[in-house]
């Protein structure tokens, strides 16, 4: 059972290993199969062909992993953060400027990289570098993020404004406005290394 005492001395570990998680959302398929739809319209893709590319830049991103997520054991994870959070939010803000079912998957790979690989990757490494005897509850109280990103996705998604301008040709593309805000969001993410 979580004790209170255990979350107040415990906060900021704790709160780092959730927004690490949290911030995962933006590379995870919940999140980027809301926009699924605008993007199949606005590159003229079945849903075999978005599944095509989808697939090809998660496979990518995993075996990416496999070679990066090692660092984990090896680096200071304030700076691994850091480097993550920027990759993701390099990537989000990619996403607004995609142009091309090339660069989507490009893009794509930069969201599953970063976002639902490594960051998720980070979340579990740093609660079972920073705990020992209360693992587990840690874990669990970190892992609380992931929950909490799909519901907030969803919630935004609803809201979203369409439609925005994208190219010159001015295609309507509410994927775009859509993304915008979370591009600021995981902007604003850098405090999580600190800690």
């Amino acid at each position: 059972m979580l004790s209170p005492s255990f979350l107040r001395s415990n906060l900021r570990w704790l709160g780092a290993g959730f927004l690490l998680s949290f911030s995962s959302s933006f590379g995870q398929t919940y999140f980027i199969s809301l926009f699924s739809g605008d993007l199949r319209a606005t590159f003229d893709l079945s849903h075999g062909g978005f599944g095509g590319l989808y697939t090809l830049a998660t496979l990518a991103s995993a075996a990416t992993l496999v070679w990066l997520g090692k660092l984990a054991d090896t680096q200071p994870l304030a700076r691994l953060s850091a480097a993550t959070i920027l990759g993701l939010a390099l990537a989000a803000l990619a996403m607004a400027a995609v142009t091309s079912p090339i660069m989507l998957v490009l893009v794509l790979f930069g969201l599953r990289l970063f976002g639902q690989g490594l960051l998720s990757h980070l979340c579990f490494t740093a609660m079972g570098r920073w705990y020992n005897a209360q693992r587990g509850r840690a874990i669990a109280v970190a892992a609380m993020g992931f929950p909490a990103g799909e519901a907030t996705a969803a919630i935004a998604s609803a809201v979203r404004a369409r439609p925005v301008m994208v190219t010159a040709e001015s295609r309507a593309s509410g994927w775009v406005s859509a993304s915008l805000p979370s591009q600021t969001k995981v902007a604003a993410l850098p405090k999580v290394a600190r800690v």
